[in-house]
């Protein structure tokens, strides 16, 4: 019981869901069509400091966000992993280093609380890496995109940080944009 679905390929976007749990509106929920386990949702909406349009490809969803001009200091968040899915899932995060990668390999504890477990560098193969991979509970990875497009990042790179209820969400800081911006990410699903 939804008020629009937009579907391209595996990738669905599902706005104002009605399933008893507190959502921002606008909403989102983005969904991917598994083999193994049919259609799942992957991604909620979460507040930002700007609305963002979530369009559905055949190899992902973009999200993007329009900054006007003259904006201060604000945050963007993609949104965040159900709770039932990321409690005990893992990730892995690439950052960009003098000699190659960061790796950054953790696991979601059951409180829901991001907790690297080890670090390594890893050659960089020439390509924009993901910030994150998540194998989630149900065996399904999400991945998202590298550095968003179009604005300074205050703290580079997309950070995780633990909500109640043990949910998980992406988010970053932007610093003050003196032009209007379009930043965009993409979260895509791996099996």
């Amino acid at each position: 019981k939804a008020k629009s679905v937009v579907r391209k390929g595996r990738y669905a976007v599902v706005k104002g869901l009605k399933d008893g749990l507190f959502r921002n509106r606008p909403n989102a929920s983005l969904w991917y069509r598994s083999d193994r386990l049919g259609w799942t949702e992957v991604l909620r909406h979460r507040a930002s400091s700007y609305a963002a349009r979530y369009e559905p490809t055949a190899s992902g969803v973009r999200i993007v966000w329009e900054v006007p001009q003259g904006s201060g200091k604000f945050f963007l968040g993609p949104g965040r992993i159900p709770a039932d899915l990321i409690r005990d899932a893992t990730y892995e995060r690439l950052l960009p280093v003098r000699k190659g990668l960061r790796r950054v390999r953790g696991r979601i504890t059951p409180e829901g609380k991001p907790m690297p477990t080890t670090e390594d560098i890893v050659p960089a193969d020439g390509r924009t890496p993901v910030d994150y991979a998540f194998t989630l509970r149900n065996g399904l990875r999400i991945l998202v995109g590298g550095q968003p497009a179009g604005a300074s990042a205050v703290n580079a790179q997309w950070r995780l940080h633990k909500r109640k209820k043990g949910e998980v969400f992406l988010h970053q800081v932007f610093a003050r944009e003196a032009a209007p911006r379009i930043i965009a990410t993409t979260i895509s699903v791996a099996e």
